[in-house]
């Protein structure tokens, strides 16, 4: 029987910007892991077997210190365990590789994959009025739905679920809270001119169809529809951040086939689609269009 011991400490600063995968995750780390292999049980098993691969530790009966602490941005969820049934765990297990784990290479884990993955029957803000199916942070991947139900979880569902953990993995935690990429300041040359552009209520903007047109002349793939709460303007192109959110969900939530009969259409929405896969693949040495493939 083979055992690893974590002590991880807490440290009282923050190392920002740094790149050594270990370091990083040596700065996430909270808590104590005592990981005990036991060929002779499959949770366990699988557990000390992944840690010792990637680096990860999956956490299928995690506590509150285990998911609450994110240095200055707390994540105010709760979640609660499934049972700790082996067949539940098994299962659990099985659908974090199906929706998750197995779009990418096992090199790609190694580097990138948070310090924890963790499993919940439920996963809710702290007020309980928002439920998450799946939730993502500096120091997490969470999945919730882990129970006894399990098989019954339609494709669909599977899904959607899927589309949402690789957005807020790339966006929320590789983009964001990670700064894994640098995106090309290219991306953003089309849209200057227009992050800040809104127009006043009184005036016409334009049906639906019409505005989706324009912004996408423009080089954006969507836009805002909202009126901003302090001007009361009517804003109809995306800040920075939106547009490229916005680039990820379609990459994420659209069929290869529908996405590119926008990139077909749309020459400078195109070649920002080009700018962003190209940083990626040559920072990450991934082809984020493999999932936007498979996850459909």
């Amino acid at each position: 029987m083979k055992n690893i011991f974590l002590l991880l400490i807490v440290f009282s600063f923050v190392f920002v910007g740094c790149e050594d995968d270990e370091n990083i995750k040596a700065e996430l780390a909270q808590g104590r892991y005592y990981l005990e292999d036991d060929p002779n049980d499959y949770v366990k098993h699988y557990v000390y077997e992944f840690y010792q691969k990637y680096g990860t530790v999956i956490l299928h009966n995690p506590e509150v210190q285990d998911y609450k602490y994110n240095f200055l941005n707390p994540n105010n969820i709760i979640i609660v365990p499934p049972v700790q049934e082996e067949a539940v765990i098994r299962a659990g297990f099985e659908l974090f590789d199906e929706l998750f784990l197995s779009f990418y290479t096992d090199d790609f884990k190694k580097k990138y994959l948070p310090f924890t993955l963790q499993l919940g029957d439920t996963i809710t803000s702290l007020s309980g009025k928002t439920t998450y199916n799946s939730y993502c942070s500096r120091n997490l991947i969470a999945l919730s739905n882990i129970n006894s139900d399990i098989s019954s979880m339609t494709d669909e569902k599977k899904k959607e679920i899927s589309k949402e953990m690789h957005l807020n993995f790339w966006f929320t935690y590789l983009l964001m809270e990670r700064k894994a990429i640098a995106i090309p300041a290219s991306f953003y040359t089309s849209g200057e001119l227009f992050y800040k552009e809104d127009i006043d209520p009184d005036k016409e903007v334009g049906s639906k169809d019409e505005l989706i047109d324009r912004v996408r002349d423009n080089g954006f793939i969507s836009y805002p529809g909202y009126t901003t709460s302090s001007s009361y303007k009517y804003k109809i192109y995306p800040d920075k951040g939106e547009d490229l959110y916005d680039f990820l969900y379609y990459i994420f939530y659209n069929t290869n086939s529908d996405l590119h009969l926008i990139l077909d259409a749309y020459p400078k929405v195109n070649a920002k689609y080009e700018i962003l896969r190209s940083a990626i693949k040559s920072q990450l040495d991934f082809d984020i269009a493999t999932v936007n493939n498979e996850v459909q």
